[in-house]
């Protein structure tokens, strides 16, 4: 761990916290597996209400096509907003989940994450209606 890793995520989640935007991030867990029927079971939709920064369009330079497109909204969120009670400790956001920002749903298009040394700081959600 860094010097940085001591600081700058928990900075970052104290001004996000603050400052920030609450929606709430519909986590899609894979559905496990029933050895009884030999089946995978239905995927599991579990939401939670946590802030992030409030909502902005991507750049011209920052679209990547077939990972960012034009129109998607990009979201900062922290690691640490992530660690609310019944959630496994290791999560990650993924392209299954969801945010529900003012009533819209919009799906994680793509997720880039920022490091502040060793630690992951923030998490660049790029966003899709």
């Amino acid at each position: 761990m860094t010097e940085l890793d001591g600081v700058l995520p928990q900075t970052a989640f104290e001004l996000i916290e603050e400052f920030g935007k609450s929606v709430t991030l519909t986590r899609v867990f894979e559905g496990a597996y029933d050895t009884a029927t030999s089946q995978v079971l239905a995927p599991v939709p579990v939401p939670y209400t946590i802030k992030v920064t409030p909502p902005e369009p991507f750049k011209g330079n920052e679209i990547i096509s077939g990972l960012i497109n034009a129109g998607d909204l990009k979201f900062l969120l922290s690691p640490l907003a992530l660690e609310v009670e019944g959630a496994p400790a290791d999560y990650e956001p993924g392209t299954l989940d969801k945010l529900d920002v003012d009533g819209v749903r919009h799906s994680v298009a793509n997720v880039r994450k920022i490091y502040s040394g060793e630690l992951v700081a923030l998490y660049e959600v790029a966003a899709r209606r």
